[in-house]
């Protein structure tokens, strides 16, 4: 069986991150804010958190939506990909370990 090997890698390096498969739990169920995000997770830093965003966001997992209006918000979303990424973590959570 052939397998896209970019994708496992991808997957791979978002496994291997602490706070990232937290953070796409949080986005599965929908927009999220960034202060929703860090005070939802408990050891969260802001610091680990935008590195995080920003390392989803370049694989296109999530997309950041900025609202220009004054105040000015930004929300995190799930893309096609990252819903698909959201199932798997999904699973996973079912699994007895």
């Amino acid at each position: 069986m052939e397998y896209n090997i970019k994708g496992f890698r991808v997957f791979e390096d978002i496994l291997k991150c602490k706070w990232t498969l937290s953070i796409l739990d949080r986005l599965t169920n929908g927009d999220v804010r960034p202060g929703h995000l860090k005070s939802n997770i408990k050891g969260l830093t802001a610091k680990v958190m935008y590195e995080r965003l920003k390392k989803l966001e370049k694989f296109g997992i999530i997309e950041r939506d900025q609202i220009t209006e004054k105040p000015l918000e930004v929300h995190y979303i799930l893309t096609s990909k990252g819903k698909k990424v959201s199932k798997i973590i999904s699973q996973m959570k079912k699994i007895d370990f």
